[in-house]
């Protein structure tokens, strides 16, 4: 059967305090065999149906540890789900320019998603993201040169590669997703610290037509331009 709730607790804190240790690789910690020792203890002591004691300070932190872990879930749930809309909205466009209302709610999407990643202390990619809702407002609002346009979408589609990574890494290690990205407001561009394989951008059209044949460009060009 099931064992005792109280059993299960201290095994539940245990295998929390082996998880941070190797989350960490903190292995080294001055504390780390008296802690292991506590534990063991705790685990002893209810197993004889004693009572173990309140929980220390840090075994707290622990369980503090795994809820904000939860809650950084949730916050990448919304991410990934605001970045699919995004790119969904930009891909309809793209493939007809002409219709530029369907970029109308994209820089409302875009400034949600830069509220959330200023919040998380992701401040490379709150001002990439700042950067992509001016150039979609410009592409909703005038219209555009053809080869400003297929730069924008260009810089938008490597953008949102880079932002989708970025996510990912947040789910992983949030610490480490800070350091490993920058902005360069020259370019405009949001990048990695590190090389990686190319991500499709999820602008199918955008996609085919980076690889296709540069004909495949000269027809985007004219579309542009008649929009």
């Amino acid at each position: 059967g099931e064992p005792p709730a109280e059993l299960a607790m201290e095994v539940a804190t245990a295998l929390l305090y082996l998880d941070a240790s190797i989350e960490d690789g903190d292995f080294d910690h001055p504390d780390g065999a008296a802690r292991i020792q506590r534990l063991a203890q705790r685990i002893d002591a209810v197993r004889q149906a004693r009572d173990p004691g309140t929980l220390d300070l840090w075994m707290e932190e622990l369980y503090r540890r795994v809820s904000d872990r939860q809650t950084i879930g949730s916050v990448v749930q919304e991410l990934r789900a605001a970045l699919s809309e995004v790119e969904k909205n930009i891909d309809q466009y793209f493939r007809n320019p002409a219709q530029r209302e369907l970029l109308i709610p994209v820089p409302a999407q875009l400034q949600a998603m830069r509220g959330v990643l200023s919040v998380l202390g992701l401040e490379q990619a709150s001002l990439a993201v700042l950067r992509m809702r001016d150039e979609v407002d410009e592409l909703a609002n005038t219209e555009v040169e053809s080869r400003h346009a297929i730069g924008s979408f260009e810089r938008l589609a490597d953008n949102l590669g880079a932002l989708s990574f970025l996510i990912d890494m947040v789910s992983v290690q949030p610490q480490t997703a800070k350091s490993l990205f920058r902005y360069d407001a020259s370019t405009g561009m949001l990048k990695a610290n590190m090389h990686r394989a190319e991500r499709h951008s999820g602008f199918s059209a955008f996609d085919a037509l980076r690889t296709e044949q540069p004909a495949l460009v000269e027809r985007v060009q004219n579309i542009v331009q008649q929009a």
